[in-house]
């Protein structure tokens, strides 16, 4: 027997944002639940860092 599908909403995929390049690399990034992080070298930045 298979089951049913499951009606929950897929995940929501991070976006880029344009607006901020990496502090380190100047790379692109992106952001995910309140962090901002680049593509390019892996720095991560909270949204509460100034």
């Amino acid at each position: 027997m298979r089951a049913a599908p499951s009606a929950a909403k897929p995940l929501k995929a991070a976006t880029p944002t344009a607006v901020d390049p990496c502090d380190v690399c100047g790379g692109p990034t992106y952001e995910r639940n309140c962090k901002v992080i680049c593509h390019r070298c892996g720095y991560t930045r909270d949204c509460s860092d100034p």
